[in-house]
């Protein structure tokens, strides 16, 4: 599956460098071809390869990401550079009449939502209530988008006719599995690929440990899906989802595009239903320096997720009029 166009495209402009890894994506009309076969199918075709950049691809190390069509190949420990390999594989694709699209690895330069010290209680909260939302979540009455989507009625009605529940990958910062409005939406999750996965998953640092430096995505998941009627925090708009958090975002607020697609195509083969991308990006600078910000849709995501995922539990269709089966279809489930 090819998705470069409508996901990535807010990365592929004079991006801030950040490794010397190189992203790229090769196709043979519907089908995908490893950047290391490029030098053999060139001699197949009468061409003769540069020799260094056949050399160097031999001793690559690639990681090919299958659900959307992109390899990164690790150029930081090569004696090429981005440049020279993006210009074979533009050259050889010429040649040898593939679609290509290759770029140097980036960082998004991720804005807002830095962690704070927790507020220090000197005095225990009285019990709440709140009887137009009829949840008893403390700092429900600041939610004021609840009020206005009357969820208060909204969620009874869910609870009543939901039917499956649904998963939902919030590609971000990292989260912590203690605090009590999350823990009890981690799940189990199996992959297309093989195997399973707990909660959720480190894509930066390739690990299960989430790290939360960052609280951008933390704040997501609780608009998201905050657990209701537990006495504590927010409530969520959609609270009896999986939550499924994908970190791709470092605590010193890198968010390389490689691990953007990483963490896109660990979404596919986990199967979610839906993945809020919620963050603000800098993609790129002005003439003074000033970093150039891709707004994106930060607050609106993890709601529109959010009422997507009761439609999709109480068996509302996909919008392409067929009944939806639990995966998530190319990027138009991507929010």
């Amino acid at each position: 599956m090819f998705i470069a166009p409508t996901v990535l495209s807010i990365f592929l402009v004079d991006v801030i460098a950040l490794q010397r890894e190189t992203i790229v994506s090769i196709k043979s009309g519907n089908n995908d071809v490893d950047v290391r076969r490029l030098p053999q199918m060139l001699m197949d075709a009468g061409h003769i390869p540069d020799q260094n950049i056949a050399s160097a691809l031999r001793i690559a190390k690639v990681l090919t990401l299958e659900y959307v069509g992109f390899q990164v190949v690790q150029t930081s420990t090569l004696p090429i550079d981005s440049r020279g390999l993006c210009s074979f594989v533009t050259a050889a694709s010429r040649k040898l009449s593939l679609q290509s699209m290759c770029t140097k690895d980036a960082n998004g330069g991720l804005f807002g939502g830095r962690s704070t010290p927790e507020e220090k209680r000197t005095k225990k909260r009285l019990p709440y209530y709140d009887s137009e939302l009829h949840v008893n979540d403390p700092d429900a009455p600041r939610q004021e988008y609840l009020f206005f989507m009357e969820m208060g009625k909204v969620w009874p009605l869910a609870l009543k006719h939901g039917t499956r529940e649904v998963k939902v990958a919030v590609i971000d910062s990292g989260i912590d599995w203690k605090d009590r409005d999350l823990g009890p939406l981690r799940r189990r999750l199996k992959k297309k690929s093989g195997g399973y996965i707990e909660g959720g998953w480190n894509v930066y640092d390739d690990s299960s440990h989430m790290t939360t430096g960052h609280d951008h995505g933390a704040a997501v998941c609780r608009v998201l899906a905050a657990k209701i009627n537990n006495s504590f925090g927010l409530a969520g708009i959609a609270p009896n989802v999986a939550l499924v958090p994908l970190q791709f975002v470092n605590d010193k607020y890198y968010a390389p595009l490689s691990k953007l697609i990483e963490a896109i195509n660990m979404a596919i083969d986990l199967e979610v239903d839906f993945a809020a991308y919620a963050t603000h990006i800098c993609v790129g600078q002005d003439t003074d320096g000033n970093c150039i910000r891709e707004s994106g849709s930060s607050f609106a995501a993890p709601m529109v997720a959010g009422i997507a995922a009761i439609l999709l539990s109480i068996g509302c269709r996909a919008d392409d009029g067929e009944e939806n089966d639990g995966r998530l279809r190319g990027s138009r489930h991507f929010l």
